[in-house]
């Protein structure tokens, strides 16, 4: 017995299937707007829920990654990071700190671990914060070999693994939703040992920003 020819008319039928398929998840994808009002108002005027709706996007190298802001955790912080990133204050820096299976940090126009915009910058620390925890954000500052949350300007840190043992101790105020993939890419540069000049843990090649801006979800 001959086998039954292919039925070809079958084939659109599975076509208009699949692009049925791209189209509804390409409608369930969050939007995101770089003209958004909100992006125009004065950073003092803002309200939690308007902070709650920015994300940063953080173009760099390696990549790029994006985190939500969370006014919730932290809305001092929250506001003194859209301030610097309005500002256009973290185009060009470097990732100065990574630190392997454990987190990246960028912020610092030195470059060094010890610069910022100058001290001062009241660090929220409330029993709502944020967990770090993978894809964490925040405010970073020396910790050894007493912690310095006076100093804390502009370094943040993002998380490539659980570091539950910072919990209330460092100020969280985002977290990534797209881009971990860069993340981990940043964290797997080579970098200076522990002991290494001239500071630990700097990347042996700049790992740079080359963006930073802020977008509204829709």
């Amino acid at each position: 017995m001959m086998n039954q020819p292919y039925s070809w008319p079958r084939l659109p039928a599975l076509a208009l299937a699949a692009v049925a398929v791209i189209a509804i998840a390409s409608s369930c994808r969050q939007q995101f707007s770089r003209d958004d009002p909100v992006l125009q108002k004065p950073v003092d005027e803002l309200t939690d829920q308007e902070i709650a709706r920015m994300i940063a996007v953080v173009k760099t190298n390696y990549g790029t990654f994006k985190f939500e802001l969370h006014p919730e955790w932290a809305p001092k912080t929250c506001r003194a990071f859209i301030k610097l990133a309005k500002g256009y204050f973290y185009y060009g820096l470097t990732f100065h700190e990574v630190r392997p299976r454990a987190w990246i940090v960028t912020g610092d126009p030195l470059g060094t671990g010890e610069g910022g915009p100058g001290p001062g910058l009241t660090v929220d620390f409330k029993e709502t914060s944020g967990p770090n925890v993978r894809g964490s954000v925040g405010l970073y500052f020396p910790y050894d070999p007493l912690p310095q949350p006076e100093i804390a300007g502009s370094q943040f840190y993002v998380l490539i693994k659980n570091q539950r043992w910072m919990n209330k101790k460092y100020s969280v105020f985002g977290k990534v939703i797209d881009g971990m993939s860069t993340v981990d890419r940043i964290g797997n540069v080579p970098v200076t040992p522990r002991s290494g000049k001239p500071r630990p843990y700097m990347p042996l090649a700049p790992v740079t920003v080359e963006d930073l801006h802020l977008e509204v979800k829709k």
